[in-house]
């Protein structure tokens, strides 16, 4: 039997552990909260996808001012209404990152050779219960000719948290491209635009262990349901409680 999700990411893992009913109400269609960090967040992985692919069809990265020009578009598109003043604060932490984006961008192209930008990958796993099948995207993947190895780049907009470090996103990658490439070395770092920490390194000695959570996710969440609300302080800021309320 083979579990199939559409998405495997750190949240819906952090959703389902926290609250069941959380996470089920988040594949419903439900109309979520605007969050600023999570659009900037997106605004700046679009904004590295377009320079990227702007390199690799003309030699060379977009210029500062086209580069703010497609953030300006991308913090300015939403499926949800923007909330007055939203835009306005969330230029200003977007130009910080935009900056230190583009210091990791320059990185990029002068030392390693692109393969890939915002690719989507997906990794069959097998155990006595079965198997699940386990998606994920990957930001970018580079090769680096001097080691002979593929590089992983997984962009985080957020600054580094050691207490709250999940490298089950580079973990699926990781192992999507040894699959691919096993004659080859494969590196992998979590990228960071906010803080003192830039490049964390993600060692993969411990990929079975970092995707366990994505897999016990992935069975619980198929075999639940009742996807029963786990109470808790967590409940002030969750953007269901209206419909988790009217369920009870």
């Amino acid at each position: 039997m083979t579990f199939l999700l559409p998405t495997i990411s750190p949240s819906a893992v952090r959703d389902y552990n926290l609250c069941p009913r959380r996470y089920a109400l988040s594949f419903c269609g439900l109309e979520k909260p605007f969050y600023d960090a999570l659009h900037v967040g997106n605004a700046l992985h679009s904004v590295a996808a377009f320079a990227l692919a702007s390199f690799k069809q003309d030699g060379e990265l977009p210029t500062r001012v086209r580069l703010d020009q497609e953030l300006e578009r991308a913090l300015n598109h939403s499926e949800q209404p923007i909330p007055a003043g939203s835009l306005e604060r969330m230029r200003g932490d977007a130009q910080y990152k935009l900056e230190r984006l583009l210091e990791v961008l320059t990185g990029i192209v002068a030392r390693f050779r692109l393969c890939g930008v915002e690719q989507w990958v997906k990794v069959l796993t097998r155990d006595e219960l079965g198997e699940v099948v386990l998606r994920g995207r990957l930001d970018i993947l580079l090769y680096d000719e001097e080691r002979n190895a593929f590089v992983i780049y997984d962009l985080k907009t957020s600054g580094y948290n050691a207490e709250y470090v999940d490298f089950g996103p580079l973990a699926l990658c990781v192992t999507q491209v040894q699959n691919d490439y096993p004659e080859h070395s494969v590196l992998a770092y979590a990228v960071y635009l906010e803080g003192t920490e830039r490049f964390v390194p993600y060692l993969p000695d411990s990929l079975e262990q970092d995707l366990l959570p994505l897999v016990q996710t992935a069975r619980a969440a198929y075999a639940d349901q009742v996807f029963s609300p786990n109470r808790g302080v967590h409940c002030a800021g969750c953007p269901f409680l209206e419909h988790c309320q009217t369920m009870d």
